[in-house]
């Protein structure tokens, strides 16, 4: 509801009761002065003999407002019997102008007639009466408060009236004035977008404007302000929680509080979806700096939140797709370089390949002919055990008895060299996998032992650390479904991770018995009816504390130092499991209990003939 302003303010109250007691006393007044007259007249006639109509006259001359008499005559005829001096200045006419004659003809027609109604009603109710009258006068516009009293003679007939008159004009501009500034603050208010609530410190609704009623329901009525949220719905800015009485605006200013850009909820039957409002209070003091009430301007911000929201999400969309951007770029440039390595790698392994084979094949011959040149030597030596002194002289030179018992030995040794060599290169061949882009089954136990050579330089013995300690634990496995080749590139990374946490271990470590292993197991697990395998790789470094543990597979972090590690390895090791095989990677780790990453990728990645 909209209540108006002039009729609910305390200063419209104010004057409407001022201006009923000055009409009271000025109707009690009217009365006092008539019987004062009355009885001094009475007593002036008595002491002095004077006339009634000499001490009218006197009474008329000195009274300080408006006197006058209307004789009425037996039919019912008005006639203006006598003014006095403030009459004639108010109406800017003489005595001789007005009296004798009806009230149209001492006023003119229109005003005439409208103080003849007035005469007429006092009549009729045989009483006095008390009315205001607009009696525009001498060209301006004024106003009398008028008070008519009837005079009947011994019949009871009304035969004259007695009337007084207050100038009231200053009053009566005074409240026009006030009129209209209110007229004007109720229209500046309907027509504000913002709304306006005005309070008294009870929490009585004073002033409320249509944009308040359209943002909180048009629903004002007696509601105390411990009720506020519930009726007009009011939320805080998560929607949910009621706003809380203590907390809020109109009420924290009826505390004597101002507050500016209070954010709130609302919502209720006319708006359904909710809109945001903001919202400023300020208190409202008299001239004495008393609280009187509370004031709040209310504006609608729904539009500005939405905008903000929509705002919000193409933010978070572009931050989204320059992440993706980010991740795609990094994925990209490392594929390309395990891309280029597995080019190397097998490149490498190819020409290694042909020179080892021919080697290994020759080896065979040459233990052969090295067995029948012995066999050969022994012999003729048997034949001849004295040879011939030169040939004795170079036999003993050559100690051809060491060489007879060396060369099969180093034979051996060389055919386990080249052996050695041809499984390095097939486990180089195995890991860069380039033929094999696209998912394909794969014994995955020959991915990781094909891994573990190539790491095996980093895991063997060094000079400044002892070996570190393998341990294999593979369950019965089937054929994986997988890019075998980015799937070897997960198990370099996390290997080579565990490799790096040991050596860092074993550098911060002061006991001599120091072990480092690394512990390899694969099962065969059922998720939800479906075969997967687990892989779990745990090592018993110093272990992730768990502010990192949660950043491990963001892009680009890294522990390491500057040049020792992009931060992508993890990142897009969780992309490969993750999104290329439908897995997960999980890291579990205490300090001081090394780590273990598990990852779990489905049997099969795409559906059987039977399935489908």
């Amino acid at each position: 509801m909209v209540a108006s302003i002039y009729d609910s303010s305390p200063q419209r109250e104010e004057i409407q009761h001022l201006q009923r007691r000055l009409q009271f006393e000025i109707q009690r007044r009217q009365e006092a002065e008539a019987q004062l007259y009355r009885h001094q007249a009475g007593l002036a006639v008595e002491a002095s003999g004077w006339s009634m109509a000499s001490f009218y006259e006197s009474v008329f001359a000195t009274a300080p407002h408006g006197l006058f008499v209307v004789n009425v005559t037996p039919e019912g005829e008005m006639v203006m019997a006598t003014v006095n001096p403030v009459i004639e200045a108010w109406t800017g006419l003489t005595a001789a102008d007005i009296c004798g004659k009806p009230p149209e003809e001492a006023f003119g027609a229109e005003i005439g007639s409208r103080i003849r109604a007035k005469y007429q009603r006092c009549i009729d109710e045989g009483q006095s009466i008390a009315y205001e009258e607009y009696v525009p006068f001498n060209g301006q516009d004024s106003w009398s408060q008028t008070t008519l009293t009837p005079l009947r003679d011994a019949s009871g007939q009304i035969y004259r009236l007695i009337g007084t008159a207050v100038n009231i004009t200053d009053q009566k501009l005074a409240e026009q004035k006030l009129e209209q500034q209110a007229e004007i603050l109720t229209s500046i208010l309907n027509t504000m977008s913002e709304g306006i609530i005005v309070a008294d410190t009870n929490g009585n609704f004073l002033i409320t404007n249509p944009a308040a009623a359209e943002m909180f329901g048009n629903t004002f009525s007696e509601v105390r302000p411990e009720g506020w949220s519930s009726h007009f719905g009011l939320f805080l800015p998560d929607q949910k929680t009621p706003f809380p009485m203590e907390e809020l605006p109109l009420f924290r200013s009826l505390n004597g509080e101002s507050v500016s850009h209070v954010e709130m909820f609302v919502r209720h039957e006319q708006a359904p979806d909710g809109r945001w409002v903001s919202i400023n209070a300020r208190p409202l003091k008299d001239v004495y700096g008393l609280l009187q009430g509370g004031v709040i301007v209310c504006r609608d911000i729904t539009e500005r939140k939405a905008s903000e929201l929509l705002q919000q999400e193409q933010t978070e969309k572009l931050r989204t797709a320059i992440q993706t951007l980010k991740r795609t770029q990094s994925q990209l440039v490392q594929t390309e370089k395990m891309s280029s390595l597995g080019q190397l790698v097998a490149g490498v392994a190819h020409e290694i390949n042909n020179p080892v084979n021919f080697i290994y094949g020759n080896l065979v011959h040459i233990d052969e002919y090295a067995q029948d040149l012995s066999e050969v030597v022994m012999t003729y030596q048997d034949h001849y055990p004295q040879p011939a002194p030169d040939l004795a002289e170079l036999i003993e030179e050559k100690d051809v008895d060491f060489l007879l018992s060396d060369l099969p030995q180093m034979i051996t040794s060389m055919k386990v060299g080249a052996q050695r060599i041809r499984e390095i290169v097939d486990s180089l061949r195995t890991f860069s996998r380039l033929d094999e882009a696209e998912c394909k089954d794969v014994d995955l136990h020959e991915s990781l032992d094909s891994t573990l050579m190539i790491l095996q330089h980093r895991i063997k013995a060094k000079p400044d650390r002892p070996a570190i300690e393998i341990l294999k634990q593979y369950g019965q496995l089937p054929q994986i479904e997988c890019y075998s080749g980015q799937l070897n590139q997960v198990f370099m990374n996390v290997l080579a991770n565990g490799i790096d946490a040991l050596d860092e271990d074993y550098a911060q470590s002061e006991s001599k018995s120091w072990r480092g292993q690394m512990a390899i197991a694969t099962r065969l697990i059922d998720i939800e009816g479906k075969a997967h395998v687990e892989i779990s790789i745990r090592d018993n470094g110093p272990g992730i504390p768990k502010e990192i543990r949660s950043k491990i597979f963001d892009p680009f972090f890294t522990t390491k130092a500057i040049g020792k590690g992009t931060g992508l390895g993890m990142s897009i090791s969780y992309q490969i499991i993750t999104e290329k095989h439908n897995g997960k990677i999980q890291c579990q780790s205490k300090p001081g209990q090394g780590a273990e990453f598990i990852i779990t990728i489905p049997v099969q990645q795409r559906l059987s003939p039977a399935q489908s």
